[in-house]
């Protein structure tokens, strides 16, 4: 994979007042070539079950403009997957390092004396975790599933702090039910829910040794239930459709960040109902 991109100087040069602004852009183009290997292997132990290794790397801009080097990400998964007629389900466990991470280191400053905050791509993330998805079916119309995760990320440069924004457990389920009342009728019942579990917001060096702050307050879990209803007419292709989202009307919230600096962080959407209807020709 070849990754360009551009380093762009510019500056102004200020005389009097009068004077025009003289501005000059000078830009450096670089380009580096990565490899970015991938491989698979899959054992079918049977018709109704499979195992799976999975091998990845690849590369990522950092989120900081200021710093080119790409961030390396390598991982590996191994999946367990189990079908039946009226079953499906899967699970996983993986791990996931990922080097040059852009973050904040503290220095001393030899001349004032005092602890300096730098930006440098020296950071270490591990994250290990473990997928469940299950999904039934019991009868030919209806359809029910959910899937439940568990992860812990580490900072190995500061193993101590809490990673920001990474919820240890994510869960969610879905079922889908459709009924045909008579005959070129269909009415799809849907339901969803999710849960995010509880995430703390980014963090950063204060001017004393060894001593951090996070930028907000720590955001609760949060569970979101929505529903769908469609209804079609497959002679005129009529189509009704009542969607609704975070229905309890549930607190959702992300984290503080540099970008959205309040303590308490950024708030989702609440309570949605659309009702839409089209035709199908």
């Amino acid at each position: 994979m070849i990754s360009p991109y551009h380093i762009t100087e510019s500056y102004k040069e200020f005389a009097t007042p009068n004077d025009v602004i003289a501005e000059q852009t000078n830009f450096a183009e670089k380009t580096d070539i990565y490899l970015v290997p991938r491989a698979s292997a899959v054992w079918e132990i049977n018709n109704h079950n499979s195992l799976k290794v999975i091998y990845e790397t690849a590369i990522e801009n950092n989120r900081d403009k200021t710093i080119t080097e790409t961030e390396h990400i390598r991982s590996g998964e191994l999946v367990y997957w189990l079908s039946t007629k009226y079953f499906r389900g899967q699970l996983s466990g993986y791990v996931q390092q990922t080097d040059n991470v852009a973050r904040r280191v503290q220095t001393l400053n030899s001349e004032t004396g005092a602890y300096e905050k730098i930006l440098d791509n020296s950071g270490e993330n591990i994250t290990k975790g473990t997928e469940l998805e299950i999904e039934f079916m019991p009868a030919k119309d209806f359809t029910i599933g959910g899937h439940v995760s568990f992860q812990h990320t580490k900072d190995n440069k500061n193993p101590d702090i809490p990673v920001a924004d990474s919820p240890s457990w994510i869960a969610g389920f879905k079922t889908v039910y459709t009924i045909r009342p008579w005959p070129k009728n269909i009415i799809t019942l849907m339901a969803r829910g999710q849960f995010v579990d509880t995430m703390s917001p980014d963090w950063y060096w204060t001017d004393q040794k060894d001593v951090w702050q996070r930028i907000g307050d720590d955001v609760p879990a949060w569970f979101t239930f929505g529903a769908n209803i469609r209804y079609k007419n497959e002679k005129s292709g009529i189509i009704l459709n009542l969607h609704g989202t975070n229905l309890l009307n549930a607190d959702i919230r992300y984290p503080a960040s540099e970008l959205v600096n309040f303590a308490g962080g950024a708030f989702g959407p609440g309570r949605s109902i659309i009702l839409t209807a089209g035709v199908d020709w």
